[in-house]
C-alpha cells in the first residue's frame, strides 16, 4: 500500500509540482490550498506525512502545527516545512520541538533533495512504530 501525504500550500504552481512529483514516485496525495483545508483532510484520513507551506493567508503553517500540537490530532506523523521564509524568530529545533517538525526546507528546493527527505521521514516512521 502506498504511503499518503499531505501538502498544504497556498500556491497552486507549487501545489501542481509537488502532486505531479509525488505521484510519479507512487505516493498517494492529497493536497490542500490552506491550512484549515489541510486540517479538513487530516481529519478525514490522517496521511503518513504532512508537506506544510508556513507562511499562507488566515491560518498559517505556525498556527496549523499549534493546532495539532494542541489537539493531538497528528501524533506520530512526520512534518516538513517548505518555506520562503529565511529567517525565523526562534530557532528551528524550537520550533520543532514545539510543533513536532522533522525538517525545514527552504524555497526553491531541489526535487530529488525533498524526494530523499520524505523517505528519511518515512523510514524514521516506520522504525518507530
Amino acid at each position: 500500500m502506498s504511503k499518503t501525504i499531505l501538502a498544504i500550500d497556498d500556491d497552486p504552481d507549487t501545489i501542481r509540482m509537488l502532486d505531479q512529483l509525488l505521484r510519479q514516485e507512487g505516493y498517494d496525495v492529497r493536497t490542500a490550498p490552506s491550512a484549515q483545508e489541510g486540517l479538513r483532510l487530516l481529519d478525514e484520513r490522517p496521511p503518513d506525512l504532512i508537506l506544510l507551506d508556513l507562511m499562507m493567508p488566515g491560518m498559517d503553517g505556525f498556527d496549523f502545527c499549534h493546532q495539532l500540537a494542541t489537539s493531538g490530532r497528528a501524533k506520530g506523523i512526520p512534518i516538513i516545512v517548505l518555506t520562503a521564509l529565511d529567517t525565523f524568530t526562534y530557532s528551528e529545533d524550537f520550533l520543532a520541538g514545539l510543533f513536532g517538525v522533522c525538517l525545514f526546507m527552504y524555497k526553491p528546493f531541489k526535487p530529488s533533495t525533498l524526494l530523499a527527505n520524505i523517505h528519511d521521514a518515512l523510514t524514521v516512521q516506520r522504525t518507530a512504530s
